[in-house]
């Protein structure tokens, strides 16, 4: 060829390339089912023009009919690499090292990046032990050859926190609870008025409509949303639970729980089971409560605890699994099918805090869970170890000592202390220390799974700051500070991006965004992709 088409064959880039390559395989299929009595591709004296087409790709994209192994194709690598002869020295010196794929490679690279092309598994290629554990930390399923786009975007999300703050919201009264519905079109405020706030994310947190509960007393003291994102729940100091539609009539009912006292009597933590079709609520009475919305009526009162029983969740993907923490210091299991009866019991327990569970949340996976205490810890636990009989009667033991309150007293500084250290009988995977649990029932929960693989656990704090933890580390990877003084209640993490939300006593809604991407060292391509796929990449 002349000097000016080799010329013309250096400047081709990797997708030009791999676009030649796919064009020639097309050809190459269509020749083949045709009559046997065509002359071979690599025959110059063929006169077929779809031969003639085919050789001049084939000489554009520099793949020639010949195998690899062969002399005639240059020196080789063991990627399946090859060096472009130059002419002049110059050219020579700086393309000496550059490798250049050919183009079944080049093919195969962009396919398998684009999560588009299952590699299959080379028998000469032993796994990365650290390349496995590094996808499972970023989520990423070991079974997969090639990686989706989805997976390499939550690696790189991973990095990019939300730091930048802006106020969305500034409304009259304090903010007790905020949370976007399940497919992030809807936030959900509540303030301490007894007004409920629909907001929509996507045209500038308009407010899209208001309730307003009947009887207050202190404040409303919290919400629950369906996982439809239909409908919404909230209690106050009474025995009323409201049930709201957010969507067509806006109908409000009354859900009556019948508890045997009225005094004082008041709900502290509501969840949907996942059909929508019962609400769960846990009371100051120490009882768990299960309201059927069909039936119209309470179903089930399980003594729960021996003190109040401040915060429920559900577990995702089932409608009998239910978790109910209390002022004893105990998060215990719930199997409602085998609860019918009059003494009901729990079918595990977890002890290991040193004072009350404020909130309780699940990673949905059906094996782990956090809890937040007033001991200023946040635990991990492991569904399958429950605590044995020891763990509870030392969590019984260290909650008795506890003389101080949470409402308008600081934590004694050898409770803080001892919140790192694990008691004799604890099984909990992981302890998080460095926020703050005063004044209010401070909430926590797991990161969103789609942007970050629930890498991080976030809570809110009586000092005015939401702290981000890492799961597998438990360090502290980001503080936001929402107010100066006032307890940030509620936070909520958006279920598709990386904007977060902080409700504060200040009546202040603050949208969290990533502005720079923390100092934590990047991945590579290499450590991200599976081993089995290293031999397609350019190094």
């Amino acid at each position: 060829m002349s000097d000016s088409t080799s010329e013309e064959e250096e400047e081709l880039s990797i997708p030009q390339r791999s676009l030649f390559f796919r064009v020639s395989q097309e050809l190459e299929s269509d020749l083949s089912s045709s009559s046997s009595e065509e002359s071979d591709p690599s025959d110059p004296n063929s006169s077929n023009p779809l031969y003639l087409i085919l050789r001049m790709i084939r000489r554009i994209s520099n793949r020639r009919p010949a195998s690899r192994s062969t002399a005639s194709n240059g020196p080789q690598t063991r990627h399946g690499l090859r060096t472009r002869k130059t002419k002049s020295p110059k050219e020579k010196k700086l393309t000496k090292m550059e490798p250049i794929l050919v183009s079944e490679d080049v093919a195969q690279h962009i396919l398998s990046s684009h999560g588009q092309l299952h590699v299959p598994r080379s028998s000469t290629t032993r796994p990365n032990v650290m390349v496995k554990l590094l996808q499972r930390e970023h989520g990423i399923h070991s079974s997969m050859r090639g990686v989706s786009t989805e997976c390499i975007n939550r690696s790189i999300n991973q990095h990019f926190l939300p730091t930048r703050s802006v106020p969305v919201l500034r409304l009259a009264s304090r903010v007790v609870c905020g949370s976007f519905s399940q497919d992030g079109r809807l936030l959900v405020t509540t303030r301490q008025d007894g007004r409920i706030g629909v907001y929509n994310p996507n045209q500038g947190y308009t407010l899209a409509h208001e309730f307003k509960a009947d009887y207050i007393g202190w404040s409303i003291n919290d919400t629950a949303l369906s996982l439809d994102s239909c409908h919404v729940a909230f209690c106050t100091w009474s025995p009323l639970v409201y049930h709201c539609n957010m969507f067509g009539d806006y109908t409000k009912k009354s859900l009556d729980l019948c508890p045997e006292q009225d005094d004082h009597f008041c709900v502290f933590s509501l969840a949907y089971s996942n059909d929508g079709y019962q609400v769960y609520a846990s009371a100051r009475d120490g009882c768990l409560y299960v309201y059927n919305l069909h039936r119209q009526e309470r179903t089930a009162k399980v003594r729960a605890h021996e003190d109040d029983a401040n915060a429920l969740c559900c577990e995702r993907g089932t409608d009998n699994i239910v978790f109910t923490g209390g002022d004893d210091g105990l998060c215990r299991v719930w199997d409602m099918r085998v609860n019918s009866g009059e003494a009901p019991k729990p079918v595990g327990v977890f002890a290991g805090h040193r004072d009350g569970i404020t909130c309780i949340d699940t990673k949905g996976d059906n094996c782990y869970l956090i809890t937040n205490s007033k001991d200023q810890s946040i635990k991990l636990w492991d569904l399958r170890k429950f605590s044995p009989q020891e763990g509870i009667s030392q969590t019984r033991k260290a909650v008795s000592k506890q003389v101080w309150d949470y409402r308008w007293q600081a934590a004694p500084k050898p409770l803080c202390k001892m919140a790192c250290s694990k008691m004799e009988g604890d099984t909990s995977v992981m302890t998080y220390t460095g926020h703050m649990v005063k004044h209010t029932l401070i909430r926590c929960h797991f990161s969103a799974l789609h942007s970050t693989g629930q890498r991080y656990i976030y809570t809110g704090g009586g000092d005015g700051a939401a702290t981000i933890f890492d799961v597998l580390s438990g360090e502290v990877v980001a503080r936001l500070q929402a107010s100066p003084q006032l307890p940030v209640r509620d936070v909520s993490w958006h279920p598709f991006s990386q904007d977060l939300v902080t409700v504060c006593w200040d009546g202040i809604v603050k949208l969290w965004s990533p502005s720079v991407p923390q100092p934590a060292r990047v991945c590579t391509e290499e450590e991200v992709v599976s081993s089995d796929t290293d031999q397609y990449f350019i190094y």
